[in-house]
């Protein structure tokens, strides 16, 4: 038997293994983070690309652009901040919506490292189409 079916037996029969495992991944991956700036000249932790918004560059500029005239920007599944952090730095208000621990822990990261005059608002929940309580998956 392989090292690997071997650790998925473990796992199997004790959750605990796997959970730890998996709880010490995300907390090294988070240590791991690097710095960058953005082009809209907000610090963000997750690298560069989260940074340069290389996977999202047209959203990216889409959005800038309506931020002139919006009030209020609600980022659903808000990862660690991204659209977050440049209405922030716009001065627009931010309500970010992020149920996911590893990524609420890079978005309060985010938005304690620039201290945006426009404080954004995190509900640590997830959205659905009723109110209820549910497991969410994730992780890899």
């Amino acid at each position: 038997m392989s090292a690997i079916a071997s650790l998925r037996r473990l796992v199997d029969r004790a959750p605990i293994v796997g959970r730890s495992y998996r709880n010490f991944r995300d907390r090294r991956a988070t240590r791991r983070l690097s710095r960058a700036v953005s082009p809209y000249g907000f610090a963000l932790w997750g690298g560069t690309f989260l940074a340069s918004g290389i996977h999202e560059s047209e959203e990216l500029d889409l959005v800038a652009r309506e931020l002139r005239s919006a009030d209020v920007l609600v980022d659903c599944g808000a990862n660690g901040g991204l659209f977050t952090c440049l209405a922030a730095s716009q001065g627009v208000s931010a309500i970010a919506i992020e149920p996911l621990p590893s990524n609420l822990a890079v978005l309060y990261r985010n938005l304690h490292e620039n201290d945006f005059p426009e404080p954004a608002e995190v509900y640590p929940v997830a959205v659905g189409a009723r109110a209820a309580v549910a497991t969410l998956y994730w992780r890899g």
